[in-house]
């Protein structure tokens, strides 16, 4: 997973519940697994500590919380218009034919 960049790498995403794991108490690590022998998978896991139903709630939760956060400061942000007017402009380029 070396080659992972950017801000929604695995790595940022397994990062999330890291901390949520840290804010509840537990220690954890994490790693990443073939599933099957084939597909790549990085997983966090607090090993012999037991959370509670809410607690792995919001463990569960966290990566999405932050895919939603970045997505609402990539649509809120300053540089909106700008980021909008560019991926309008790539997808006409991808669907419209050319001449």
């Amino acid at each position: 997973m070396d080659g992972c960049e950017g801000p929604l790498s695995a790595r940022g995403l397994v990062i999330a519940p890291d901390l949520a794991m840290l804010c509840f108490g537990a220690r954890p690590s994490f790693g990443t697994i073939l599933i099957g022998g084939v597909v790549p998978a990085v997983y966090a896991t607090a090993e012999g500590y037991r959370f509670t139903r809410s607690r792995f709630l919001a463990v569960a939760a966290a990566p999405a919380v932050v895919i939603f956060v970045l997505g609402l400061m990539a649509c809120l942000g300053p540089w909106a218009g700008r980021l909008a007017s560019e991926i309008s402009a790539w997808a006409c380029r991808q669907t419209l034919p050319t001449r």
